[in-house]
Order: structure tokens, then sequence, then C-alpha cells
């Protein structure tokens, strides 16, 4: 379980990635009066209980690294099978990076994307897991030494849990974003085989909600052939905190109400 704490003015604001059912429930009852606890990747749905605050389902696929590389193979979609092998082909001008200059690469890929596409989420908003720094890994795929896609996986080395966070791409067109396509899924393949290699347990590629996905990214990660599950995001709260979210959010509905669009949430 990885574990983050800072101070909010009068509110400790705490972070779990993957606690485990035990974990959580032990969360639950040590809450303070004023505390607030943002929890990532629960793996059971909590019953009705006064301190939660939102609960978001994250409908994912994910696949098990306890399997064979070649019964995690047998499981992909062939035409996801014949991209990777194809890519594989590209031999010496096709490298995987994931070291520091990998890092800087991905952010730059990212923050393009996010302009390209129109994302609600703003350049510079994949900064906040600069926290969970010691708890990542960039992969970033290079075709003759151009920067071509890369991804973010945060790792939790206690449950074996990869998951897949921020990503970007090169602006393509064309036969060139058929290439990048190619490339994107022989990265994840590498990905894969790398944490079955460290002993971890599970690939996750966090999110498939057709209702907030594109259809193009749902259809992407279920031709990798896992299996599907429900993860939690929470939303917990002491009293006191709980009482100070409200409180904003009353002044945060007022400020709509006359034209105003309110700063972003800092919980």
């Amino acid at each position: 379980m990885i574990v983050l704490q800072r101070h909010r003015g009068p509110f400790i604001q705490t972070e779990y990635f993957f606690p485990n059912n035990q974990q959580l429930h032990g969360l639950i009852k040590g809450i303070r009066q004023r505390e607030i606890l943002k929890i990532w990747h629960a793996p059971v749905r909590l019953e009705q209980l006064p301190e939660i605050v939102s609960e978001t389902p994250n409908p994912t696929t994910v696949i098990d690294l306890r399997q064979s590389l070649d019964q995690i193979l047998r499981r992909i979609h062939p035409r996801t099978r014949t991209y990777i092998r194809g890519a594989s082909k590209f031999g010496a001008r096709l490298r995987i990076a994931s070291d520091e200059q990998a890092r800087i690469d991905l952010m730059a890929l990212h923050e393009r994307l996010v302009l390209a596409k129109d994302y609600r989420a703003q350049p510079g908003s994949w900064a906040r897991f600069g926290s969970i720094r010691a708890f990542t890994d960039a992969f970033t795929a290079y075709l003759d030494g151009v920067p071509l896609c890369a991804h973010l996986i945060i790792r939790d080395d206690e449950s074996g849990t990869a998951t897949y966070g921020p990503a970007g791409s090169a602006r393509s067109t064309g036969e060139s974003a058929n290439l990048i396509g190619q490339i994107n899924k022989y990265l994840h393949w590498n990905e894969i085989a790398h944490y079955k290699a460290a002993g971890f347990k599970i690939y996750d590629f966090d999110g498939i909600d057709p209702g907030a996905t594109p259809p193009s990214l749902v259809r992407f990660k279920l031709e990798f052939g896992g299996d599907f599950t429900t993860m939690y995001h929470y939303i917990l709260a002491g009293p006191i905190a709980k009482a100070g979210i409200q409180v904003n959010e009353r002044a945060r509905t007022l400020l709509r109400r006359v034209g105003f669009e309110p700063l972003p949430r800092t919980f």
C-alpha cells in the first residue's frame, strides 16, 4: 500500500493506493475528526458508512501475471498479437527506455496529447504523480531515436500490482497513427513482460468504463484479453472534515449560480 499525507489548512489529507480489504477497513476505523482520506484502487465496495463523501466505481481489465507469457499471449486478440510481433521486427530501430530521459519525454508527450485531444485535464495535470515518484516507472518507446509513445506505471510492490497511469503519444494521422498504435501495443507487452519477470501478480489497465472512456481506447485495452473487475475510489472524512467539505461544496454551487467558475478542488 502506498501512503501520502499532507496538511490542507486545518485538515489532514491522506491518500492510500492499493489497500487490501483488511487495510481498507482498518483505515475507516482509525479515521480522525479532521482527516480526509482519498483511497485509490480499493478492491471491494464499502457498505454505506457516514464517513463516505464520494464513491467512484472504476471498471477495469487486469492481466494475471502468474500465468506464463505464452498463456498471456494466447488470450490477446489476434490483431494485437500481429501488431506486437510486427513491432518486434524493427529490431535495433525500436528502443524501450525507462530512465530519467524517458520520464521527461513522457511528460512532454502527455501534455502534447492533452492539448491535441482537448481533454478536460490541463497541461501539467499529471504532475501530482511526482509526489509518488518513488512508486512509478516511466516507459517510453523510441523509433529511430524519436519518442512516439510513453506510459507511467504506478506500482505497489506489496500487492504486486502495476497500474497503467498517465500516457502520451505523438500527434499523428493516417499511416503514422497506425504505426504509433502498433508500437503502443508493443510497449504494453514490454511492460507486461517486465513486471512478470519482477514477480508482480497483476497488470491493471485502469479503466474501461464505456460511458467515460473513448470507445477506441476501450477496444484497445480489451484486446489484451484481461479479466474484468471493478476497483473503487473513495473520499472519506471524519465528522469535522466532512462538515468542511460540505461547506466548500455549497460555496462552489453559489459561485456557479452567480456566474463564477470556482477554483479546482484541493481535496
